[in-house]
């Protein structure tokens, strides 16, 4: 029977939409063994590997996908192969050669010159990643990512108003694209003292961005709790084990996005043994793929499947550095997952970073998160995560103890070097070498800028700006 592999190839990118990852490359996979001399094959493949988080297939098949040839904008594969090494391998420099084979192909091509932008602030290097950015927008008018960035970049609000501002009048954008300026838009109003139009704008862009939510990533109150409350039931108490060599190797950061976690895994980078792996998503991977149903399926693990899982996670790290003592992952969300985490690494210290939770709110709601934050653009929304996030690290709390290492942003911004002495004396490190000059690690998240100026308490108390607007966020918290 002949096989369609058109069909298989809906199929695919039907379950690619649906973010059933592992499907889709399954389908990809039999798609390129029954076509493999079409590059367009091989690309989707690349592309599917890479949502499945197999890094080093996504670019061998990219890699495939070029030499096979037929590919309308090969160029595309060389920027997806960027990307990766760039957000996913923390590797700058064979991300920059992708790009500029990419710009060799298509010197116009807006994606390689906005991811190269991009690459550029995370190094800090503000004036190239604008040039980058502004040749992006010159390729294409309605690069709406670009648009947003400048805006960022730019230092004096009310210039970076007119410039968002004028962006918007150019015509409609696709897609998100509208959003990705009025959130850029919002800040810079924000920056500007104009409180009030940058809650009105912030509002539209998360209204917009709501709207165009796929189901599977819509916040449900609801099954949130419920896994809290699963949570807390299986982990009544501290899981059994004895704390073993290897445990201090990680620095497991948990708490909320945006309570100061890239500020405070880009201060710990300055000390001589401290390597930061960012955001590694090993634990939630671990979770999807390996502990369904959760957590039931984790408190249940023997000895084999959590010596093999405690090895995986530590190869993570050594994918990050190898060399380094230690290596944190600043992955927040964590903080559902402390009982699997101190089930694999019973003498692991845990770094709790802290804010205000009126200010986490306002933050939040002014940040364009990707689009599996499903809790982000409503208040309502906003203010149940942070219940639930409070309620369980209370729990965790209780359960352990000292090992869990708080670290209160609105100390930090004042006097980093307080706030992280318990830290450093949680892993027996000197705190006089992370207080060194030495040159901080690459920052892969949208607080690039804010941790790489000088330190202030402008960002505390913002919510007082705001205030009028959080009646709902108040009154589930009870603040």
């Amino acid at each position: 029977m002949e096989i369609d592999w058109a069909e298989l190839s809906e199929q695919a990118t039907r379950a690619l939409r649906e973010d059933r990852l592992a499907e889709a490359v399954a389908l990809f996979e039999r798609i390129v063994e029954l076509v493999p001399e079409a590059g367009n094959n091989w690309f989707n493949l690349g592309y599917a590997k890479r949502g499945a988080r197999d890094f080093d297939g996504a670019l061998a098949a990219y890699s495939k996908a070029l030499r096979v040839g037929g590919l309308g904008e090969p160029q595309a594969a060389h920027v997806n192969r960027a990307i990766i090494f760039k957000d996913d391998l923390g590797q700058n420099r064979e991300a920059e050669r992708e790009l500029r084979k990419a710009l060799r192909i298509a010197p116009n091509d807006q994606h390689a010159w906005f991811n190269l932008g991009l690459l550029y602030e995370t190094e800090g290097r503000k004036e190239d990643a604008r040039a980058a950015h502004q040749r992006a927008v010159a390729a294409d008018p309605l690069c709406a990512p670009a648009h947003a960035r400048l805006g960022t970049l730019e230092e004096d609000p009310e210039r970076a108003v007119a410039l968002l501002v004028a962006a918007l009048r150019r015509g409609v954008f696709p897609g998100e694209g509208a959003s990705a300026i009025e959130f850029s838009l919002a800040n810079a109003l924000d920056r500007a003292g104009r409180y009030d139009e940058a809650f009105m704008v912030v509002t539209k862009a998360n209204a917009r961005k709501a709207a165009m939510r796929r189901p599977q990533f819509r916040y449900d109150p609801a099954a949130h709790a419920a896994l809290v409350d699963a949570l807390i039931a299986a982990y009544p108490d501290r899981p059994s084990g004895r704390a073993e060599h290897g445990d201090l190797r990680p620095i497991f950061m948990c708490g909320l996005f945006r309570s100061g976690s890239t500020l405070c895994e880009n201060r710990l980078a300055r000390h001589p043994r401290i390597a930061a792996g960012g955001e590694l998503d090993a634990i939630p991977l671990m979770v999807r793929d390996e502990l369904q149903p959760y957590p039931a399926a984790a408190v249940q693990l023997g000895t084999d499947k959590r010596g093999a899982l405690r090895e995986a996670y530590l190869a993570a790290l050594d994918r990050v550095d190898r060399r380094a003592a230690h290596v944190s992952d600043k992955r927040s969300d964590n903080f559902l997952h402390l009982g699997l985490i101190k089930t694999l690494f019973p003498g692991a210290p845990i770094v709790h970073t802290a804010r205000d939770l009126l200010d986490v709110a306002v933050s939040t709601y002014f940040l364009d998160f990707a689009e599996h934050f499903g809790h982000t653009t409503r208040l309502e929304d906003i203010a149940h995560y942070l219940g639930q996030y409070r309620r369980l690290m209370d729990h965790w709390a209780g359960v352990f103890g000292d090992d869990i290492v708080t670290v209160q942003y609105e100390q930090m911004v004042v006097d980093p070097d307080a706030a992280l002495a318990p830290v450093y004396s949680a892993w027996g490190l000197d705190a006089a070498a992370g207080a060194s000059k030495r040159k901080a690690a690459p920052v892969r998240t949208p607080s690039t800028w804010a941790v790489r100026g000088k330190l202030h308490t402008g960002s505390i108390d913002r919510w007082r700006n705001y205030e009028r607007h959080l009646g709902p966020v108040r009154e589930a918290l009870g603040l």
